[in-house]
């Protein structure tokens, strides 16, 4: 399953959910797509059968069963997805973002895209890289590992930093 979403503040981009729509339609996978408030699921259009889509979906729940997660790289939803051992595709637009997806990509936790230099084939690619390539899903598994080792949020915290700095 992949799990498609770019957060809850900056979600007005109606064209790269477009662009998902057409990069995922005809692969043999379920997508999960969280659209925010900002846009409404009629101006999609057509909805493959393979999609879910709504304004908000529980994250969590969706992370435990999702095997890569495509996201703006926000550290809360970067922590989420670590926990839970899920390699991410990361399209960082604002603030920490950048640094965050710095780091993922550094520690082979996923690959970076582009957000405005992406197309419908080059998002399919790697994300079908990160579906193939067992590293990436190893990686997400120790990361989770040592976090879920650690007692209490302080603990977390210090372990995150130490991990990501």
């Amino acid at each position: 399953m992949i799990y498609i979403s770019l957060g809850s503040v900056n979600t007005d981009f109606i064209d790269f959910y477009k662009m998902c729509l057409e990069a995922f339609k005809t692969l043999d996978v379920f997508v999960m797509m969280s659209i925010g408030k900002k846009c409404k699921i009629e101006q999609l259009g057509d909805i493959p059968s393979n999609f879910y889509i709504g304004n908000f979906l529980p994250q969590l729940a969706i992370l435990k069963q999702a095997d890569v997660f495509i996201t703006h790289a926000g550290f809360n939803s970067v922590n989420e997805a670590l926990s839970y051992g899920v390699p991410m595709y990361a399209f960082p637009m604002v603030n920490d973002q950048h640094m965050v997806a710095k780091r993922i990509k550094d520690l082979k936790l996923g690959i970076v895209g582009q957000f405005k230099e992406i197309s419908p084939q080059a998002l399919r690619d790697g994300t079908e890289e990160l579906l193939r390539e067992k590293e990436f899903k190893e990686n997400c598994i120790s990361i989770s590992k040592q976090l879920k080792g650690t007692e209490g949020l302080t603990s977390v915290a210090e372990k995150l930093e130490e991990i990501c700095l």
